[in-house]
């Protein structure tokens, strides 16, 4: 126990000197009278008010000594030690993900709101020998503190954060504190959430010191718009929305639709809970540029209330399919209306047949690759790219752990975004060798079935199972799967300006030379310039990174002081799992181990300061109304008599 502003105590004189003013007090002028009989009283108090005389006890006097000390006992700031479990040096690590915006914290509050406060508590209840430091979590990890005992920059620091809008993964923010606690004597890693991340002990990670986790929030009453796009369907668009209705009660909402910053057109949804329903609006204005989707009404969460797209389906794709014969994978292309499809059989293909997308349907071609991105189906051997080590016989799916910075939906994947693959049945794959270029989309328990990845500035994607050896073609996920694989190999997704991309991502930007572009900019969601890039002969090629706000971004080319051409992309959260808001108590969390030695019970310092504040305040309020009883008396006498007693006196 001590005092951490014991220079307070220099105020103690204050209590003497009120003291002193009830022993010098005022002597009244002396007055003749004829008799004193009637002023014995006033003679009593002449005795008590004379200098220096014997104290009296006097209740105000009492009063005032009362508030000064209270006064003086909390500018000293009292505080006393208190067993408390935990570690000496804090690593706090607060989620601050796009659910984290939510507002079901009681009084309005959001979640991110709700875990400052919590985590001011736990910093003001460090040991006088303590630190902490703060990491903020959404997908990526920031260290927003270093480890200070500072309690006011600490405060500060938290006052700073806000909430992303991205998915929440905190294995990042996990593996920097696993990296930070070795350097911590006794350290604590407390984690701020409302648990709805993937497990972030995927790879192995451990954490060396005692890991705690604390919940916020309360339910889950959100709604949200999870998909939005267009479609070329003949001479008009087609506008494709997903709304997903997270809660456990069914709901109406209203779909608002808005054409390059018009209001176009509406549609009333009743949503089952739980649920997501597919909205589609057709003949969408070919010379659409831009759309913004709004879900009128009210929810927890507002960010994923709002969706934009842009119009990129003015050129079609050209697409080559190599097979003998496939009609399964022959119609699904077809029906695309963004895809001008040929056909070749193995036995006619050349490669001078070019097109932007090639799909080798069980046949590799012999000699040099084609350009441009390629589909394998059953590759029946090994090319340049790729191994094929044999085969395997059913071959059980399985979905591989979300990336880093995907928002926690198991088949974040775009080329598995929106399908449910988990009722696949493959009869014989062929065993692909994993390279460094290729990630996992689809695994199983002997080997990849579906790879991706981009090598040598083009994508390329491999299924190692033949289509007619599965029941792929027969489910309703098929179609959505072959548009998804299109749309990843498309000429946006190999280089061009992408229509979406998630908060935080970076955006591929390339100016047209022979155009003589000379300068690129790029324009935020409110018209503000975010970035201004000067084109050089051998300087054409720039990364954008500020994506952190939701909206739509305009990329203009500049020609001199001319522009010449104007693009946009969206950045949208699009993030189911987000959506999904109601709190997990006890999600998955990596392992933890205590180092040697650590004690578990830590004295933490509580203060007392407030309690003094409190009583200096009562004790003045009661001081107060015992000055001023007799007024009190009289005003309480007035207004208790009765009316006719006010017109007759008034």
């Amino acid at each position: 126990m001590g005092l951490l502003a014991p220079l307070a105590l220099a105020f103690v004189p204050v209590l003497a000197a009120i003291t002193a003013l009830y022993w010098l007090r005022l002597r009244r002028p002396e007055t003749g009278v004829s008799s004193l009989h009637l002023w014995q009283a006033l003679l009593r108090d002449r005795e008590a008010n004379a200098a220096w005389s014997r104290l009296n006890a006097s209740l105000l006097w009492l009063l005032q000594l009362g508030i000064a000390a209270a006064l003086i006992l909390a500018l000293a700031r009292p505080w006393a030690a208190t067993p408390q479990s935990g570690g000496r040096n804090l690593i706090l690590i607060l989620d601050t993900s796009a659910g984290m915006g939510s507002t079901d914290e009681p009084g309005g509050h959001t979640r991110l709101d709700e875990a400052r406060r919590l985590a001011g508590e736990r910093i003001a209840a460090l040991p006088g020998n303590g630190t902490a430091l703060l990491i903020a979590g959404g997908n990526h990890a920031t260290l927003v503190s270093p480890a200070t005992d500072d309690r006011t920059a600490l405060r500060r620091a938290l006052d700073g954060l806000h909430v992303e809008p991205t998915g929440t993964d905190l294995h990042d923010a996990l593996a920097l504190a696993a990296g930070l606690a070795p350097a911590q004597p006794d350290p604590e890693v407390v984690v701020y959430s409302d648990g709805r991340f993937p497990d972030p002990s995927r790879d192995g990670l451990t954490i060396p010191a005692p890991l705690r986790f604390v919940a916020v929030g309360t339910r889950g009453a959100n709604q949200a718009i999870v998909a939005l796009s267009l479609r070329r369907n003949a001479a008009t668009l087609s506008l494709f929305a997903q709304v997903l209705n997270a809660s456990d009660q069914p709901v109406n909402r209203r779909l608002d639709i808005a054409l390059d910053g018009v209001a176009w057109a509406g549609r009333n949804l009743s949503l089952p809970p739980g649920t997501s329903q597919t909205v589609l609006f057709d003949e969408v204005p070919p010379a659409t540029g831009q759309v913004h989707a709004h879900l009128a009404g009210s929810d927890d969460l507002a960010v994923d209330d709002d969706a934009w797209t842009v119009n990129r389906s003015a050129d079609p794709v050209s697409a080559l399919l190599v097979s003998d014969g496939n009609r399964f994978l022959q119609n699904a292309l077809v029906l695309l209306p963004n895809v001008n499809l040929s056909r070749s059989t193995p036995a006619e293909y050349s490669p001078d047949l070019t097109a932007t997308l090639t799909v080798f349907d069980r046949v590799v071609p012999t000699g040099t690759l084609p350009t441009g991105n390629l589909l394998f189906i059953a590759p029946p051997t090994s090319t340049l790219l790729f191994d094929r080590n044999g085969s395997v016989t059913e071959p059980a799916p399985s979905l591989p752990p979300p990336p880093a910075g995907a928002d926690g939906n198991p088949a974040s994947d775009p080329i598995l975004r929106y399908t449910d693959l988990s009722n696949l049945h493959v009869a014989q794959a062929a065993r692909i060798e994993r390279t460094a270029w290729a990630r996992t989309v689809l695994g199983s328990d002997q080997g990849p079935l579906i790879l991706a990845g981009e090598t040598g500035g083009r994508r390329i994607v491999i299924i190692a199972f033949d289509l007619h050896d599965s029941d792929l073609p027969l489910q309703a996920d098929f179609p959505l799967l072959i548009r998804n694989l299109v749309g990843y190999l498309s000429p946006d997704a190999a280089g061009g300006l992408a229509v979406s991309v998630p908060a935080g991502a970076p955006v591929a930007l390339v100016a047209d030379k022979d155009e003589g572009v000379t300068r690129l900019s790029v324009a935020g969601p409110d018209g503000t310039l975010l970035a201004d890039y000067a084109v050089q002969p051998t300087e054409t090629h720039f990364q954008f990174t500020g994506t952190s706000r939701l909206g739509l971004y305009v990329v203009s080319q500049w020609a001199g002081a001319g522009v010449i051409r104007r693009e946009g992309f969206t950045v949208n959260l699009f993030a189911p799992a987000e959506a999904r808001l109601l709190p997990v108590q006890a999600p998955a969390l990596p392992p933890s181990r205590r180092p040697a030695g650590v004690a578990v019970v830590e004295s933490a310092r509580v203060e007392w300061w407030p309690i003094a504040a409190a009583l200096a305040l009562l004790v003045l309020v009661a001081e107060w109304l015992l000055t001023h009883r007799l007024g009190l008396r009289r005003l309480g006498q007035r207004f208790a008599r009765r009316p006719e007693d006010h017109l007759a006196n008034p």
